[in-house]
């Protein structure tokens, strides 16, 4: 019994050895909204000092790195190697002498494509991998998830109605955000059966053509009185027409 006290011992020390990567993403992003951060930490617990050393990250579909976003904590003279493709940003480091660390963070937006590989099954993770003259390590980050909004009309009012040529009306429509992310526009076009309609003007929020835009401090006096459209947040919007 005490020789196999030992073994778990040992087993225990050696895997807390090579936990050289650690990762800290945010465990939440809204689809085209503010940034959020990935920190990278890395310890050279090898038997040698790493030279020539990169790091490689890939970050899933529909998310996008923010350039010169990274900031380093260490002073490994971390630098932006080539970060053209989302999918294998590339950074150098200073080599890396035996017990040494390198810990920086980088920031990153997600956009609609996002959305369409969640729907695909896809698990947003990003990859990191280590290069040097002596070895290579690929990690993955654990998985966070993507926040959207999904807009719906919930009443027009009235439903339906006549105009006299010549003479103006409006209607109301309710429009609600049932998603799991906010927003802070949304966009209200009008599509008509006659080129004989014109929309004059909107209870809030600017005209643009055929268009209603609502913006900003439009959102500012519904709901916890932000500028967003947050979830089962709900406005209405009266638009006048001739």
């Amino acid at each position: 019994m005490r020789n196999f006290y030992i073994i778990l011992i040992s087993l225990f020390c050696t895997l807390s050895f090579n936990a050289q990567f650690s990762f800290i993403p945010e465990p939440e992003i809204t689809v085209c909204q503010s940034s959020e951060t990935f920190q990278i930490k890395y310890i050279n617990n090898e038997s040698s000092t790493l030279s020539n050393l990169t790091l490689k990250i890939k970050l899933p579909q529909g998310i996008n790195y923010v350039s010169s976003s990274l900031i380093e904590t260490t002073s490994q003279n971390v630098q932006e190697s080539n970060i053209t493709q989302d999918t294998a940003l590339l950074f150098s480091v200073n080599n890396l002498s035996i017990g040494d660390s390198v810990l920086f963070s980088i920031s990153y937006t997600a956009n609609q494509a996002a959305i369409t590989f969640q729907n695909g099954g896809g698990i947003f993770r990003n990859t990191i991998t280590l290069t040097s003259n002596e070895t290579t390590f690929i990690e993955e980050s654990e998985s966070y998830n993507i926040l959207y909004p999904v807009l719906s009309i919930l009443s027009v009012t009235p439903t339906n109605q006549t105009i006299v040529s010549g003479t103006s009306s409006s209607r109301t429509l309710n429009i609600i955000n049932g998603g799991n992310g906010k927003t802070d526009v949304i966009y209200i076009t009008d599509i008509q059966n006659t080129g004989n309609l014109t929309v004059l003007g909107s209870s809030i929020g600017t005209i643009s053509g055929d268009t209603i835009i609502i913006s900003g401090t439009d959102f500012s006096s519904i709901g916890n009185n932000d500028n967003y459209l947050d979830q089962n947040e709900s406005i209405n919007i009266t638009e006048t027409f001739s």
